[in-house]
């Protein structure tokens, strides 16, 4: 449409100024002013309400959400124990960075003051998110290690995972108290050091 009234004008300009001998008088330039501006103001005006309304149409279109994926969790936290002061424990759950899909997990537990024997206990393997089959807002970890028995981690609302028994009851220590794994988070601040 732009290019049609162009070449209109074109057209016309060429021969106007082929039979006219006045042609740089500033009464043809003016003319010609006119001619274009005749010519050009539909084009124009159309391409201007064209980029009007596509610009009010990507504002009209909702955001998408974006949703972060936490590629690596860590938590700690010292665990009950019947034969010592507590264990310890540190848990890696690692993620696939684009979809998020379940890799590995890799945990860490010291026993502390335990009476001579085995104090130190590392085990990795895969894990997954499981739901309760009541309670749809509920979801646990399944830790599911290489080598020993599998562990179910409940996810609370504030981030921190509970150990759950082979009953699926949340484990306390000697005073009842809740047994936390706390989510780790990063310090990312920078220090900065002045001299004086």
């Amino acid at each position: 449409m732009f290019d049609i009234a162009f070449m209109k004008y074109i057209t016309y300009f060429i021969r106007l100024n082929r039979y006219n001998p006045h042609k740089n008088s500033p009464q043809v330039t003016k003319i010609h002013f006119m001619a274009i501006q005749r010519t050009m103001k539909k084009p124009i005006l159309t391409l201007s309400m064209m980029t009007v309304l596509a610009w009010l149409t990507g504002c009209a279109s909702p955001s998408p959400e974006v949703h972060a994926i936490r590629a690596v969790e860590r938590f700690e936290g010292t665990l009950p124990c019947p034969d010592c002061r507590g264990i310890t424990t540190e848990l890696v759950i690692s993620r696939d960075p684009i979809t998020g899909a379940s890799e590995s997990f890799y945990m860490h537990e010291i026993r502390v003051d335990a009476p001579g024997g085995q104090r130190v206990n590392t085990s990795w393997g895969q894990w997954r998110i499981e739901h309760d089959l009541i309670d749809d807002n509920t979801r646990c970890y399944r830790l599911i290690p290489e080598i020993g028995d599998e562990q179910l981690m409940l996810i609370r609302s504030d981030g921190a995972l509970q150990p759950m028994n082979n009953e699926g009851q949340a484990i306390t220590d000697d005073e009842g108290k809740e047994a936390l794994l706390k989510p780790v988070t990063p310090d990312l601040s920078i220090s900065t050091t002045s001299s004086s």
